[in-house]
């Protein structure tokens, strides 16, 4: 493209050479920007998600967003919890809570969680009348260091660990209800510090087409170098020397050099178009498309139950397609049984 804008170089129009360059970054501008936008759409639903909050003794409706530290969120069944909260009252007898972590750590069976044992026998009415302060250790990304207390009246001190930790992300299970006091939020939670930043990746599709690029790349200088030194001994031998007798003279307006260098971008130029451009837009639109194809097919829909309770089909989401062809490639899947029951059968 920057040859194609060199006058003295180019034999060719601008034009031609810029318009694919345009429409190949244009095609995968868009492809990303409509993933960032469903990005940014499930971000935005998770975050006005509505919740009940206790904050100095009343009880409002607030956004996931708008909780902060130190509010008593009202968590039900099925709801997601929306930060790292310390549970005080459950339905469940004996203070626990049955939560799903599968958004986090992948385990697919419930863990247990309990309210602080000095509090797992008080009533729902008494929680609310709750006064005390929570102290908690700074914010960490292992899923399992939390050190905190609560204090009363200064003097009464209960110790919290991980066992006393809702998390954000997590799902509650066959709890009715649940009242916690939130201890992190935001970029702070545990999940938040578990979220790193994307890497660009590159599929094998990419690399190949690399590779395919480079030896087309070097195949054309090799072409170029030769028609350059034909086109420099002509313009030395045959035009300076002797004429063509049919063309009219030619007079020299440069060295054998320049016109070697000239005629060499030249041939680059003119030759350039076998360096498929094309195939790069082609990709990016079949990655798109069967993206979106796999959200719509019912083998990959399961059934959840919302917080309501009603059981719903979920599909599954590509949150990127640029490496979906990957995927055809899988030959052998490795998995532990965490969450399954085995039965062993022993034979002599």
């Amino acid at each position: 493209m920057i040859i194609s804008c060199i006058p003295f170089i180019s034999t060719v129009t601008p034009i031609t050479a810029v318009i694919p360059i345009i429409i190949v970054l244009c095609v995968s501008a868009i492809r990303e920007i409509i993933e960032d936008l469903k990005r940014h759409r499930s971000d935005k639903e998770f975050n006005n998600k509505k919740f009940s909050t206790i904050t100095d003794g009343i009880e409002t409706i607030r956004s996931s967003k708008n909780i902060v530290v130190g509010d008593l969120v009202i968590l039900t069944k099925n709801e997601i919890i929306p930060c790292d909260c310390v549970p005080i009252y459950s339905s469940l007898p004996d203070g626990i809570c049955k939560v799903e972590t599968a958004a986090l750590d992948g385990e697919t069976s419930l863990k247990t969680v309990y309210v602080p044992k000095q509090l797992s026998k008080s009533s729902e009415n008494s929680t609310l009348d709750f006064k005390g302060m929570l102290e908690c250790g700074f914010p960490t990304s292992n899923f399992n260091d939390f050190k905190g207390c609560f204090k009363f009246n200064g003097e009464n001190i209960i110790t919290l660990d991980s066992k006393n930790l809702l998390l954000q992300g997590s799902v509650l299970r066959k709890t009715d209800k649940v009242i916690a006091v939130v201890c992190y939020t935001g970029k702070y939670t545990k999940q938040s510090l578990n979220s790193s930043k994307p890497i660009n990746k590159n599929s094998t599709l990419d690399h190949r087409l690399n590779q395919f690029v480079l030896s087309t790349v070097f195949f054309q200088l090799i072409l170029c170098s030769i028609m350059a030194g034909f086109a420099s001994w002509k313009y030395k031998n045959v035009i300076q020397d002797e004429g063509y007798w049919y063309l009219h003279s030619i007079d020299p307006q440069w060295s054998t050099t320049t016109y070697s260098i000239k005629k060499f971008f030249g041939y680059f130029n003119l030759i350039s178009y076998t360096i498929p451009i094309s195939v790069g837009v082609t990709i990016e639109v079949c990655r798109f498309i069967q993206g979106n194809i796999m959200e719509m097919d019912d083998d990959f829909k399961i059934k959840e139950f919302d917080s309501e309770g009603t059981e719903k089909v979920v599909g599954m989401k590509t949150n990127n397609c640029s490496m979906i062809e990957e995927m055809g490639g899988v030959q052998y899947i490795l998995s532990d049984k965490t969450g399954t029951l085995t039965f062993v059968f022993l034979y002599n």
